[in-house]
């Protein structure tokens, strides 16, 4: 990546040619027999070989001949007919010139000459049979030499060619400090020479021209093209003769002509020069070619082919042609323009003659010898029937472009051809899809030009015009180079392997394959390519594809399967500070983009600032996003094909099976793998193949540019990526938002913007075009139980208050709504709080809210449940409705004591009965409990018993010391001590009875515990009541038509009922309804015929069936009135009466006009009176046209009449009465009894209050199952006051109800439950006990197992089977882990087990919670359950510590650059701290080198190259690598060879050791070697060690010092055993000679000589000196001397 910051804007012109699809000269009826040809000549296909094809006998007429396109003559041995067996078919072939070259460029005039191709010289020719018409035939003419009178041609014009070839020049370039380079065939890219500089001019010499002085002046045209930014003068030079000069400056080109004197080519040798004249040292340029052009002489230099023209003469042509090489027979000349063959004329020595008739045209000649060492035989074919790619069995939407190599799977099977099946089906995305060989495509598209890119273009192009269903998608399956790279390297044998599919230009472009337009670099179609080499590595990536779509239609609309698809990692890479800065602020743009959009992405970013050149900093938070899963990964910054400056470059140290990210890579280079590299035949070296195509492993896509990347141009690509992605594209594939940014991109600066153009050509998608980047298409709001988080975890009733944080997810699409979300808190009883009902602002990924719950003593101890819900009414149109609700339970404990057993109401039948409590807290410290026992509720008769207990949390045993009373019920109850006040009590009770077990009500107390409907326990007079059914009364009323018009207005509403009675039939009257007192019916005036009774002197009722409650009189008399008096004294006490007014008569409906008739009935004897003294008191108010009502009860103080009036008589009056009635039913429904192993009996008994019982009594038997659910199942009348129900099945109905229904509708008072029972054998009940025995840590090493234990006691009287123990871990992240463990064993009552566990905690660091639930989900019934679970928190210390990395050559720390064995023995030491998570995985280290040519090659364990030894004890937690690689391949360079040795290594907490890789540079030196043996100190006083180097492979067999005197005498000999370890590489002896002599004597002061015989195999070692070694000054003829100075 290059860091540009300012825009250069190229303007460039350019010409549209239409475009052919170089198909149009196949005839789809015929077959073709292929053949290829590598140079110019003769060429001859014999009968034989016709005969191998099947077509030996063919009449030859019908034979044609294509090449490139074009139908040529041939010539048949004979004229017509078959061939004979001798016979043959004869052509002059022709190279593969440039002409189908022509359409790759963006403007024609930028080609320079198409004689040349830019592909490949080897030409493909095509023989076919055609019936319908003959092909061109060169006809044999006769050569008249005897018949001639014209004179020989004196001269001829001849065209000598050079086109040059040292190297493919790559044109136009922009320069930014590096070259960058459009892929599109640009000014200058062609064949040239190499680069001319100033310093030096180009010449080539001409030998032999054969030039004629008598003919015209010769013409030279030539073309050039500058290679660098400079400013430059060309001049062009014959034969020392300045003939042209030109201005050429930077990469502008020349394309002239000139004139050249003849006279300057009759030397022997004539050169032309091309010289720089440029002022810059080192400009560059080049020569695309020249032709001269001149009068040449009929002398063809001994040449045995000799191409050249003729001009069209009337006369005819003579010519006589001398120095031509025949080989002795006579030569042929073919006329290819008028398709005329000739023999040569070769009786006269040294002469070939030929009397060519009059020609109307240009003759184009060739002079070909037809000896047998110049005939070429085609013996070679390949059989090619075309596909006819215009119907429509041929065609499909998704086109897989690929190469036969890949055909071959891993066990037989065809990998395309699955491939193929697997786009074709539904779940691949049910394309049409159509596998082209591309072989067939560059036969059919290409002319059969090996490799040629317009093949696959052209085949695009027609597929797009041609094809009846639109292509989707273009897929390159195959590996593909460069055509460049591909020249450069075509003599590699492997090289056709590696370049399966071509792809275009140089830099690689897959995108202008596909593009409409030659200039336009926008594929028309999405396109990508897989870079496979073999069926094996298509079949990896096949998996991985169906894998990732897999994902994405199954996977659950869970967290764990979804959530991870809205990642997104950004990772920035620079050495820079400043351009590491600017990447940042790019990234966070595109950060806000995709997160605040329809992707709602969650993004992690990993900016690199240091100058490290690898970064390693957050790797292990990176490996940690690989495994959770990325959807997409962006890096921008630095790189190269191989490796990014964040270090990333190893998808094998990434465990993401089945979540394969897309990278897009924007830098330099990382999507080229467009290269010639032979290592990728055994490995994948780029990083772009090493990602996509690793197993299970790495990406499922990678988007890379193939060359240099702008980071302005980069950083348009990116914002309109992200903006194809997260907006205006969302949900499409890959290919469409990839193509969509790019035309983005383009159209931002304009098309004729180069970096855009090249950008666009060049940023390349390695991978399925078809895949779709994770998405929704609707949002989906997740709640999971890990998304409720309650604070502290063990909440008691202490804390005072607890905190919810409630999370909502959304792994779907982003709407703009907002979210309602409701949180509600559901208390033990049942009742639900609604803690936070409000909508969020539209969830992009998640959000969250904390709330404060303050504890209520009396409302929440015991199990809580928080239940959150997103979208609960279901707004919201989601992907799946039923992921957003979730509940976290959660208990509330209170420093309590609860009896467990005897159980709530039992019968037991243990006259000695211990008592047994719980705590609620296990766990809890120790305090001291106090239990009371008594015959009463209250505690309060002499017979209470109080004992106390002081314990730690868990059982409380208590022994009342008493016998108990048969059939007496006892109360007991528990409570920690208080120092102040009243203990809180929690209360139970329990019945002996001998020889029973079950549940028993009997007591007055415990009837309380049962629920009753409609009646109720009087626990004064303790005795059964019915309660008072509440009755409602809501009359409507307004005076027609003024404020009533309609009859529901004008109604008496019953108990809800306002259809029952209405309205009025008579008129200007009141109407009276009564209702009973104790029915509360209404009384009716009508029979049952609906005929009038008119009781009571009542007006009619039936005009309407609502009127058939009405007593209706008018108020017009006093008569009337009188019979309204009458009528409210008849109404029996207690009686409810609604009294209604009706019109509004003046005066007949005032209340002093009623009053006025006490002169007829006497004091306060009227209807008003009897009105005010039923209670409507404010009669006098009805002075005025009103409507009025009046309820009341007939002579009832308890009831408080109501009234109301209308404040004019057009308002409307309302009123309304709660009516109580004593009720005649009710219903007694006992607590919920059980569980129960079995059930047996029912029992139960009364009285009635009455004699006779007026009493109507049963009692239905109620079964629960363990949901809740109830079913009646029995019911038993008053006879039956005991019943087996042994029939009950316990497993199906763990619970029993009693329910009594009591009726008594004359005397109202109820049967009288005296008691009820059930019989049954009990459940078992057990209780931790942490009292009895526990052990735990609280805080322990991460990896240390956390040892648990605790007991747990059966407190009844009934066995436990074995029981289920369920365990819980909830991590820091409020995850939620199961552990596995055992069943506790059978436990008899009274006896304890123990719960333990061994739990690893290397997946805990930090804050965790260890859940324990003994006979968790009930897996057998037990009495209660609040006592078997306990909550300990536990703290796993974190990790933070680095692990040491010692890395040893043969024992020995080495420095940068130090020599090393051929065949070292490398280990690796790699050491942690922590003692618990022991070094034990190959997946901890990584061992790579980087070898001489800059490959890097990654070792894997093997157990000899590279073997693991874990580490075994804690104590010494070190793994040892053990390398030993072999260096062997020496390139001979006497420095040696440099590798550097890489190492990464982690500890199982992901600490890095170090902050970057070890990394330490050394060479080799194969050759065997030693250098100069210095001792140091020299001088010494008391001892001196020994300095050298060795190189090679092995040490030395033998190796010795010698220490002598001046005089040459050895006082001492220093063996290779005593100089102690030696090395390849630098060497200090551990030995230090003391100044001693053989025998151990000191010698004396003075100048000894020392010297050092070394022998390998036998022969002894040369020496080596070291760059800079200059000691040989200190030794002469091989001795040194050191100096002892005691």
């Amino acid at each position: 990546m290059r860091k540009i910051f300012t825009l250069l804007l190229l303007v460039a012109g350019y010409t549209v040619a239409a475009q052919q699809y170089n198909n149009e000269w196949i005839n789809f009826n015929q077959t073709y027999y292929k053949f290829k040809i590598g140079k110019a000549g003769i060429y001859r296909i014999n009968k034989a070989a016709l005969d191998n094809l099947g077509i030996g006998g063919t009449q030859v007429e019908f034979f044609e001949l294509w090449h490139n396109g074009r139908r040529i003559p041939i010539y048949t041995s004979v004229p017509s007919g078959p061939l004979p067996a001798n016979g043959y078919i004869e052509f002059w072939g022709e190279l593969n010139d440039g002409k189908p070259d022509k359409p790759l460029y963006r403007e024609a005039a930028f080609q320079h000459t198409d004689v040349p191709s830019l592909i490949t010289d080897t030409s493909s020719y095509f023989l076919s049979v055609n019936t319908n018409q003959a092909g061109p035939r060169y006809v044999e003419v006769v050569n008249n030499v005897a018949g001639n009178s014209l004179p020989a041609e004196p001269w001829f014009m001849y065209k000598l060619g050079n086109y040059f070839k040292s190297k493919v020049n790559m044109g136009f370039a922009a320069v930014v400090g590096e070259y960058v380079y459009s892929s599109s065939y640009d000014k200058g890219e062609f064949n040239s020479s190499g680069d001319i500089t100033p310093a030096k001019e180009f010449t080539t010499n001409l030998a032999n021209l054969q030039a004629n002085v008598a003919g015209p002046d010769a013409t030279i045209r030539y073309g050039a093209v500058g290679n660098a930014l400079n400013p430059r003068s060309m001049k062009v030079r014959v034969a020392g003769v300045d003939i042209a000069d030109h201005i050429m400056d930077y990469f502008n080109d020349v394309h002239a002509s000139a004139t050249v004197p003849t006279a300057l080519l009759t030397n022997s040798t004539v050169p032309v020069d091309f010289v720089n004249t440029s002022l810059v040292s080192n400009d560059r340029m080049v020569v695309s070619y020249f032709e001269l052009t001149y009068p040449r002489n009929f002398n063809f230099n001994n040449q045995t082919n000799f191409e050249f023209t003729l001009p069209a003469k009337p006369q005819g042509h003579y010519l006589e042609i001398t120095s031509f090489n025949t080989g002795g027979v006579p030569p042929v000349l073919y006329d290819m323009a008028n398709n005329e063959r000739y023999v040569g004329d070769i009786s006269v020595a040294g002469r070939v003659r030929f009397a060519l008739p009059p020609s109307a045209q240009d003759r184009k000649l060739v002079l070909a010898s037809t000896a047998a060492n110049n005939i070429n035989n085609v013996t070679s074919f390949t059989t090619r029937v075309f596909i006819r790619y215009d119907q429509v069995a041929n065609q499909g939407n998704y086109i897989i472009v690929t190469h036969p190599l890949l055909y071959n799977g891993t066990n037989g099977n065809n990998p395309v051809l699955e491939y193929k099946n697997y786009r074709q089906s539904p779940q691949g995305g049910g394309y049409t899809v159509l596998v082209a060989d591309v072989e067939e495509l560059i036969d059919q598209f290409g002319f059969g030009i090996k490799k040629h890119p317009i093949a696959i273009r052209n085949f695009l192009k027609y597929a797009r015009t041609y094809f009846s269903m639109p292509p989707k998608y273009a897929f390159m399956l195959g590996k593909g180079m460069t055509y460049l790279e591909y020249k450069r390297n075509q003599a590699q044998p492997d090289v056709e392997r590696l370049n399966l599919v071509p792809t275009f230009g140089y830099p690689g472009s897959d995108n202008m394959l596909a593009a409409d337009d030659i200039t336009n670099p926008i594929a028309a179609i999405p396109i990508g390519r897989l870079s496979v080499i073999n069926g094996r590595e298509l079949e990896d990536y096949l998996e991985k594809v169906k894998e990732y779509e897999q994902a994405q239609r199954t996977a659950q609309n869970t967290l764990a399967d979804r959530a991870w698809m809205k990642n997104v990692v950004h990772v920035t890479g620079s050495s820079d500070p400043y351009l590491g800065t600017v990447l940042c602020h790019y990234m966070d743009v595109y950060r806000q983009t995709i997160e605040d959009t329809v992707f709602g992405a969650r993004v992690t970013n990993f900016c690199k600032t240091s100058t490290n050149p690898a970064e390693q900093v957050s790797s292990g938070r990176l490996e940690a996003l690989f495994e959770e899963g990325i959807t997409f990964l962006t890096y921008f910054g630095h790189s190269s094909s191989t490796t990014l400056e964040f270090n990333i470059d190893n998808p094998q140290n990434y465990n993401n099976p089945g979540k394969y990210p897309i990278f897009f890579v924007n830098g330099c280079n990382a999507g080229n793998f467009f290269t010639y590299n032979p290592q990728r035949l055994v490995t994948n070296e780029t990083l772009s193949e090493k990602f996509t195509l690793a197993k299970q492993r790495g990406t499922i896509a990678f988007v890379a540019s193939t060359h240099y990347g702008i980071v302005n141009y980069l950083n348009l690509y990116l914002t309109n990526l992200y903006n194809s992605i997260a907006i205006t594209d969302y949900g499409k594939s890959l290919g469409e938002i990839q193509r969509s940014a790019m035309q983005k991109m383009v159209n931002a600066v304009g098309p004729f913007d180069f970096y855009a153009r090249s950008h666009a050509e060049e940023i390349t998608l390695h991978g399925d075009p078809a895949l779709v980047i994770n998405g929704q298409p609707k949002p989906d709001y997740v709640v999971e139980e890990s998304s409720i988080r309650i604070t502290p975890t063990v909440v008691s009733l202490a804390d005072g208050s607890f905190s919810v944080k409630a999370r909502v997810n959304n792994i779907g699409r982003t709407d703009s709504d907002s979210v309602l979300v409701n949180v509600q808190h559901q208390l033990p009883d049942g009742t639900i709080d609604t803690l936070y009902y409000g909508k969020f602002n539209y969830i992009r990924f998640a959000d969250s809210i904390t709330i404060n719950v303050n504890i209520d003593p009396l409302r929440h101890k015991g199990l809580n449940k928080i239940i959150v819900t997103a979208d609960p009414n279901g707004e919201i149109d989601e992907v799946d409705e039923t992921n957003n609700t979730n509940v976290r339970e959660f208990y509330i404990f209170e420093d309590e004591a609860r009896p467990v057993y005897p159980y709530n109401m039992a019968i037991v039948k243990n006259p000695n009965q211990k008592l047994y409590a719980s705590t609620a807290n296990p766990l809890g410290a120790q305090a001291t409990y106090v239990m009371e026992i008594d015959t009463t509720e209250q505690f309060n008769s002499s017979m209470k018993v109080t004992k106390t207990v002081t314990s730690t949390g868990g059982v409380l045993e208590f022994d009342p010391g008493i016998t108990y009373k048969d059939s007496t019920v006892y109360y007991w109850r528990t409570a920690p001590q208080t120092a102040n006040g009243e203990p809180v009590w929690v209360k139970s009770s329990f019945t002996y009875i001998a020889g029973q077990e079950g549940f028993n009500q009997s007591h007055h107390y415990q009837h309380q515990e049962s629920t009753t409907d409609r009646m109720f326990y009087d626990s004064t007079a303790r005795d059964w009541k019915f309660k008072k059914a509440l009755n409602n009364l809501f009359v409507s009323n307004g005076v027609y038509p003024y404020a009533a018009t309609t009859d529901a207005e004008l109604a008496v509403s019953v108990n809800g009922n306002n259809a029952l009675i209405r309205s009025a039939c008579v008129g200007n009257s009141l109407i009276f309804n009564v209702f009973d007192s104790v029915t509360f019916k209404p009384w009716k005036n009508v029979d049952e015929n609906g005929n009038n009774l008119y009781l009571y002197g009542s007006g009619s009722a039936n005009c309407a069936k609502t009127r058939n409650y009405n007593f209706e009189f008018s108020y017009m008399t006093p008569a009337s009135r009188k019979l309204m008096m009458d009528f409210m004294d008849l109404i029996p006490d207690n009686s409810y009466v609604v009294v209604r007014s009706v019109d509004a008569q003046v005066p007949n409906s005032f209340a002093t006009t009623w009053m006025g008739d006490t002169a007829l009935y006497g004091t306060n004897n009227s209807l008003y009176h009897k009105l005010l003294a039923a209670g409507f008191t404010e009669i006098d108010s009805i002075n005025q046209r009103r409507a009025w009502i009046l309820i009341y009860q007939k002579n009832n103080g308890n009831f408080v009449p109501k009234y109301a009036f209308g404040e004019t008589m057009y308002h409307r009056a309302l009123v309304g009465a709660d009516c109580p009635t004593p009720d005649t039913i009710g219903f007694i429904t006992s607590p919920k009894f059980g569980p129960a192993k079995a059930w047996k009996t029912v029992q139960w008994t009364g009285t009635s209050t009455e004699d006779p019982p007026t009493d109507n009594v049963s009692v239905e038997v109620i079964g629960v199952d363990e949901n809740g659910f109830e079913y009646p199942l029995q019911v038993l009348d008053y006879a039956t006051q005991e019943a087996d129900i042994s029939h009950i099945d316990a497993a199906q109905f763990p619970y029993v109800r009693l329910r009594m229904r009591n009726a008594d509708s004359l005397t109202l008072t109820p049967f009288q439950l005296k008691y009820w029972r059930i019989l049954y054998d009990p459940v078992p009940e057990g209780a931790i006990a942490a009292n009895l025995y526990f052990t735990s840590k609280d805080s322990l090493e991460v990896g240390e197992n956390l040892n648990f234990g605790v007991a747990f006691k059966n407190v009844s009287s009934t066995s436990f089977d074995s029981i289920y123990v369920k365990v819980n871990v909830i991590d820091r992240n409020n995850l939620v882990h199961e552990i596995s463990t055992n069943k506790l064993k059978p436990i008899a009552p009274g006896e304890v087990d123990t719960v333990k566990l061994s739990i690893p905690t290397t997946n805990f660091a930090g804050e965790n919670t260890l859940f324990i639930d003994v006979n968790a989900n009930d897996d057998q019934p037990e009495q209660y359950h609040f006592n078997n679970f306990l909550y300990k928190n536990f703290y796993a210390r974190l990790d933070k510590t680095n692990p040491l990395l010692d890395v040893t050559f043969d024992g020995v720390h080495i420095l940068n650059r130090d020599i090393v064995s051929a065949r070292p023995h490398i280990q690796i030491k790699l050491k942690d701290d922590a003692k618990y998570l022991l070094l034990n995985d190959t997946a901890l280290s990584l061992v790579q080198v980087k070898f001489p040519d800059g490959s890097i090659r990654t070792y894997n364990y093997d157990g000899d190259t590279l073997r693991f030894t874990p580490a075994t004890s804690g104590d010494n937690n070190t793994a040892t690598i053990d390398f030993n690689p072999s260096f062997l391949n020496s390139s001979g360079k006497p420095e040696g060879d440099e590798y550097e040795l890489i190492v990464r290594g982690k500890d199982r907490s992901n600490n890095r050791a170090g902050d970057v890789e070890y990394r330490v540079q050394f060479r080799v030196i194969s050759k065997p070697m030693i250098s100069n043996l210095l001792n140091y100190p020299n001088p010494f006083s008391t001892s001196t060690a020994f300095v050298f180097t060795i190189t090679g492979s092995e040490i030395p067999q033998n190796i010795k010092i010698q220490i002598l005197t001046v005089t040459g005498k050895i006082v001492r000999e220093i063996t290779k055993d005593e100089l102690g370890p030696l090395r390849v590489g630098r060497n200090i002896t551990e030995f230090k000679w003391d100044g001693t002599d053989q025998y151990g004597q000191k010698l004396a002061n003075g100048v000894y000589l020392y010297r050092v015989v070394t022998t390998l195999n036998g022969k002894p070692m040369d020496k080596y000196h070291a760059q800079g070694d200059d000691t040989d000054k200190f030794f002469v003829n091989g001795y040194g001397k050191m100096y002892l100075m005691r």
